[in-house]
């Protein structure tokens, strides 16, 4: 297993990769550009995970993340998609909560894992 400290900076990102014993196998930084991250991470040794200090710019890393979730998660094969077969995690409601965010005080259902967890009343 592999361990990646991030420090995101406004224009860089500044990494380091270390083993379980602590040895470091690279250290740099990266442009802080978003879609500079999904090909770096493809260049990253396997297996790995990661932590970031939390800054103001933690949501650029956050944004391009969600294509490498399940590979970061080990969720590879049941997520990434809705579909059959996949566990799906859905709060269901009547309008886009990203153009009223009072519609979330409707929610038809709420999803986890695929299941049906909360239905109205």
């Amino acid at each position: 297993m592999y361990f990646i400290g991030l420090d995101v900076h406004k224009k860089t990102i500044s990494y380091c990769v270390k083993d379980g014993s602590g040895q470091i196998h690279a250290e740099g930084a990266i442009p802080a550009i978003p879609f500079d991250l999904g090909p770096w991470m493809k260049t990253l040794p396997q297996p790995w995970t990661a932590a970031m200090e939390a800054t103001l710019l933690t949501g650029r890393i956050y944004d391009r993340l969600p294509p490498h979730a399940a590979e970061l998660f080990r969720m590879t094969g049941t997520r990434g998609a809705i579909a059959a077969g996949k566990a799906a995690d859905i709060i269901a409601t009547p309008e886009n909560p990203l153009e009223d965010i009072k519609t979330l005080r409707h929610v038809h259902f709420v999803m986890k894992d695929g299941r049906v967890i909360k239905r109205p009343k």
